[in-house]
């Protein structure tokens, strides 16, 4: 999280899209008092989080005043994102993660949207819309394009008097080792919950592939499935696989399912 008062500006650190060698190019624009950095506790978020990954609403109610700051975001390919975001949370919190079956285990134990959004543990696995400003001036940089990008960007932030440096040559990669989690050896079932809960995600010029969601529906426990019910950011699931309970409030949201289909 880079923030200039100076210049009105923000950039937003979304987890595992090379955001630390931006950072580093950006960091002499930074002039608040805290640092952004490492975790911290935030009294106007009653939480601990981790300072460098704050989602827009959440950095709202510490600097409002950032509302109408020009800010820039880049975004990743979510499977490509997501791969790398596990092993993040892997390698920091010393979770064994071997190969894609575990990956599938993992995914059943740990993944929870609510739990990537509020927990500081599995911050790089939040989605990537919670980064994005609804309004304002972004600038939406893509990771896989981002060198193609830059130059423009540092044209239209000179155009305001402000220097940026060319970013380091290269992304630091880690060895090609056995086992590595890769996003082309995401099995069907990884690529339903990636698709679910990062819906939204691919919204903003990503394709899903992958078998349709539903391989993952029935599998979603009480908690999981209401949290789909209720979020307008998730895809509402299909109303004959919940429980009686659970349609009910399917109804209240959507109608009656033979008057109206939930989108």
């Amino acid at each position: 999280m880079i923030i200039s008062h100076k210049h009105k500006f923000v950039f937003i650190h979304n987890p595992k899209v090379a955001g630390s060698a931006i950072r580093q190019v950006l960091q002499h624009l930074h002039d608040d008092d805290i640092n952004f950095w490492h975790q911290g506790f935030l009294p106007e978020l009653d939480r601990v989080v981790d300072l460098a990954h704050l989602t827009w609403r959440d950095l709202l109610l510490v600097r409002p005043e950032v509302e109408n700051y020009e800010v820039m975001v880049v975004m990743r390919d979510p499977y490509a994102r997501f791969v790398s975001a596990v092993e993040e949370c892997v390698r920091q919190h010393s979770i064994y993660l071997g190969n894609s079956g575990n990956l599938d285990e993992w995914i059943v134990e740990h993944f929870d949207e609510a739990n990537f959004r509020w927990n500081w543990k599995y911050i790089h696995l939040c989605p990537q819309h919670y980064f994005v400003p609804s309004t304002g001036t972004t600038w939406l940089l893509k990771h896989e394009t981002l060198s193609e990008e830059w130059p423009s960007f540092q044209e239209q932030m000179a155009t305001k008097g402000v220097t940026i440096a060319d970013l380091p040559q290269g992304v630091r990669v880690r060895p090609d080792i056995p086992g590595r989690l890769k996003a082309d050896n995401l099995t069907e079932f990884a690529l339903s919950v990636i698709n679910i809960f990062y819906s939204k995600d691919f919204q903003l010029g990503y394709e899903k592939r992958g078998s349709p969601n539903k391989i993952v529906m029935g599998a979603m426990d009480h908690h999981e499935r209401v949290n789909c019910i209720h979020s307008p950011y998730l895809p509402a699931p299909d109303f004959m696989s919940l429980t009686p309970g659970e349609q009910i409030a399917w109804t209240e949201r959507y109608g009656p399912p033979h008057c109206q289909n939930a989108e």
